[in-house]
């Protein structure tokens, strides 16, 4: 065991709780805990969205990339940026959305049973995410201390699930803004340069490479490119845990703000991850994993650096998994168990919702402590929950957000079942993970929705009024006003609930 690592990650560790114990002070209402109070800035607000960005899968896969296949492993990472880009083309219109979670978008355009069906089938595509993530914490925490990674999981969910729970979503924020520096020195400015010193040089390094390496296009552009490309854009677009990120910045100017960052640092990160990779392909041409790639690049720094940029390795985790952590009891809160538990809905009392979202994190970070315990491969796991997430999710709130006259509850809920059910069959026969699944389950899902759109009526007055008090129009500083969370039957909350949040936040 490196003693002085061990020093490094548990001082970081403990900046990290210490971080969340000062947040609470800022958690005063539910609002505060689960969207930070809408209050973020674009300084907060861009520093967090980056850091979530950055997770252990795009971390350590990224990495993973780059040693089995050079700079063409770019792609992985790099389509994340991508689509964090392409969301500006809706960041106004989400910024005016006055919802908590992009479940309740759902209940705004189709009602309860959507939502509900809706929220299950997200709860099982972030636990699966969350998974990978502690997944990652536990291959870091294993190669640095030699023990197994079970228990490494198990540590540093446990430091995740202290500070997210002591602040929700300020501890987040907060947090992210250390992780995300910790992230740039780690891996930018200590990793990646000294690998390619001890290499000999970037020419040396670049001449080292088999001519395969050097191809941007290696990883095949229809067999695996476009489609991820197009998996990670529908994602990201149908993301919750993005888009429970988004609901916390003060106006669309900071949240396209953070999003065109975060897309530039995407791709930085995209060639920073993947040369790593290729540069421990170089140095240790035999690893018998590629999973491990990182943690063995690591490990042949000097004591004490090599803690520094554990850590950093950690940050992407730990940043990605309380987003992931706090959507989780976001939804299962709001939007499955407040539809049927009167006294989580918008008649409850916030403390009663704040007391039980931070229970549901707990029980989430337990179940994908398990699931992590039982899965194999990082890049898996993550493109099966990514391609689940994309052909369930995009017909019905993005089409639904774009075509506001038309779609009821039968095209959202029949796109739902026809993506999944063509999603599956084709990773039965394929694989898990198998990205050609998208090509077909996608457009089967789209072409559901709009068939099914264009045979019904178009939308009837109250349920178009329904889905426009889903949005507000901003205030004269162009920030975005009280949100008013729909109850089960479509209504929004009296003037007195908004009243009491109001006081809860002077």
């Amino acid at each position: 065991m490196r003693t002085l690592d061990l020093l490094i990650i548990v001082l970081y560790m403990l900046i990290l709780i210490g971080v969340g114990v000062y947040s609470l002070r800022r958690a005063r209402t539910h609002k505060d805990f689960i969207v930070a109070g809408r209050h973020l800035g674009p300084f907060l607000f861009t520093g967090a969205l980056m850091a979530t960005t950055i997770g252990g899968s795009y971390t350590m896969g990224g990495t993973s990339f780059g040693y089995f296949m050079g700079i063409g492993g770019i792609w992985w990472v790099l389509g994340s940026g991508i689509a964090i880009g392409s969301l500006m083309l809706i960041g106004r219109r989400i910024s005016r959305l006055r919802v908590y979670t992009m479940t309740e978008i759902a209940q705004h355009r189709y009602g309860t049973i959507t939502r509900a069906t809706i929220a299950l089938i997200m709860i099982a595509v972030l636990l699966l995410t969350l998974a990978v993530q502690v997944l990652a914490a536990g291959t870091i925490m294993s190669a640095l201390f030699d023990i197994p990674s079970s228990w490494g999981i198990i540590i540093a969910t446990a430091v995740i699930i202290i500070y997210c729970t002591i602040g929700g979503m300020w501890s987040i924020t907060l947090t992210d803004i250390v992780q995300v520096f910790w992230m740039i020195l780690g891996v930018m400015f200590i990793l990646l340069p000294v690998l390619i010193w001890k290499t000999g040089g970037w020419s040396d390094l670049w001449s080292s490479l088999p001519a395969g390496y050097r191809d941007v296009g290696a990883w095949g552009w229809s067999a695996n490119i476009i489609p991820w490309i197009v998996v990670i854009v529908a994602g990201s677009w149908t993301a919750g845990d993005f888009y429970q990120r988004l609901f916390t910045g003060r106006d669309a100017r900071t949240v396209n703000i953070g999003l065109g960052s975060s897309a530039v640092f995407a791709g930085v990160w995209a060639v920073t991850v993947c040369l790593v990779g290729a540069a421990v392909f170089v140095l240790l041409p035999n690893l018998a994993n590629p999973d491990d790639a990182f943690a063995q690049g690591v490990a042949l720094l000097p004591q004490g650096v090599s803690g520094i940029v554990f850590a950093a390795a950690l940050a992407a985790v730990m940043s990605t998994a309380a987003g992931l952590l706090i959507a989780i009891g976001g939804t299962l809160c709001h939007d499955f168990l407040g539809l049927f538990v009167k006294a989580l809905g918008e008649s409850g009392r916030p403390s009663t919702a704040t007391a039980v979202t931070r229970t549901a994190m707990v029980i989430s970070a337990v179940v994908a402590v398990a699931v992590g315990l039982g899965v194999g491969s990082i890049v898996t796991i993550y493109s099966t929950a990514a391609i689940i997430g994309s052909v369930t999710f995009f017909a019905p709130i993005i089409l639904g957000m774009v075509w506001e006259t038309r779609g009821s509850s039968v095209a959202a809920m029949s796109s739902i079942v026809v993506g999944a059910v063509v999603a599956v069959i084709v990773m039965a026969m394929h694989g898990a993970g198998a990205l050609d699944a998208i090509y077909y389950a996608l457009p089967a899902s789209v072409l559901t929705w709009v068939a099914v759109a264009l045979v019904q009526k178009p939308l009837d007055p109250n349920a178009r009024a329904r889905w426009a008090r889903a949005f507000v129009e901003p205030d004269q500083r162009g920030r975005t006003p009280e949100p008013a969370t729909p109850d089960a039957s479509g209504s929004n909350p009296g003037p007195g609930t908004q009243a009491a949040d109001a006081v809860g936040d002077r």
